[in-house]
């Protein structure tokens, strides 16, 4: 079950400095409007533009990634899905992919139609990305694909039975399950081999849960290692940013933990550092400071 990498697409050798910032999209970079204003983006252009390494890494698609931050200068690869996928912004070509087995996706997509529930399904195949839904079996599930429809996701396609969507190579099974039933559910897939089961309270919706079926490697952490060996170690440090929980394997894997001020009490406490909150444009203010610190150290 390695990742697939694609050589063809690794580093350049220039233009790689020694230290890479890697931030979370929503609660941490993104304010609450999902928006970053335009003074804050100009910020983090020239920051970009001038050598500063920085990219994201996000539970959200590469597709999201460039909608959200369509006037930022990305030019490193991102991680999204979760750390399922690392992704040039500009090509979106996958340079690493975390895919399930055909079997084990047939074993998960099984026990979900069993349990009355056609779960969303992100997969790849060799022409496109695809974003499976099927019939909302909450109002929960209804306002998740709902979001996507609006922003006009280009990688969505209905199905209707299960068979149709295991042609592909599957990245995620997601489900949103109420409190009552959460330890079930996620007590049933964890017996499942060979996959890693993740979930996160949804803010929106008090009481219910969002589940997610992954490769076991497929954290935002892991993603991190695997982009930094890709990279061939040129990279001496890592700063991360996180707000919530599916952060921490991405804290894990840095040098030094920066957790937004309003993030979950269980980031707060691993982080090395807090600082604002992301309504206040904390993360870059904070890109902003180092790299005027570092430019008084070399003058």
């Amino acid at each position: 079950m390695q990742p697939e990498i694609n050589p063809a697409h690794g580093p350049s050798a220039a233009g790689v400095s020694g230290t890479l910032f890697v931030s979370d999209l929503d609660g941490t970079l993104l304010p609450s409007s999902k928006k970053v204003p335009a003074g804050q983006v100009a910020t983090l252009n020239r920051l970009i533009d001038r050598g500063l390494q920085f990219t994201v890494a996000t539970a959200r698609s590469i597709q999201a990634v460039n909608a959200l931050l369509g006037d930022v200068h990305l030019q490193l690869p991102a991680i999204t899905l979760g750390g399922s996928l690392v992704t040039r912004p500009d090509s979106r070509d996958h340079l690493i992919a975390r895919t399930l087995p055909g079997k084990t996706s047939a074993e998960v997509m099984s026990l979900l139609s069993h349990r009355g529930v056609l779960p969303f399904v992100a997969a790849i195949d060799e022409r496109r990305d695809w974003a499976f839904h099927s019939h909302a079996a909450s109002a929960v599930a209804q306002w998740y694909v709902d979001e996507k429809i609006a922003s006009g996701d280009p990688r969505l396609r209905w199905y209707d039975q299960p068979t149709d969507v295991l042609h592909a190579k599957i990245l995620t099974f997601t489900i949103f399950v109420e409190q009552e039933d959460f330890a079930g559910f996620a007590n049933e897939l964890a017996q499942l081999e060979g996959v890693r089961v993740s979930s996160l309270p949804v803010r929106h919706f008090p009481g219910w849960h969002e589940v997610t079926v992954s490769h076991p490697k497929a954290d935002k952490g892991q993603a991190l290692e695997a982009l930094k060996q890709l990279w061939s170690g040129k990279w001496e440090r890592v700063i991360a940013f996180g707000d919530d929980i599916n952060d921490l394997a991405l804290f894990e894997a840095a040098n030094r933990a920066v957790a937004v001020g309003n993030a979950a009490p269980e980031v707060l406490a691993k982080a090395d550092e807090v600082i604002g909150s992301n309504d206040s444009g904390a993360v870059i203010g904070y890109l902003a400071r180092y790299a005027s610190a570092q430019a008084k150290d070399r003058s």
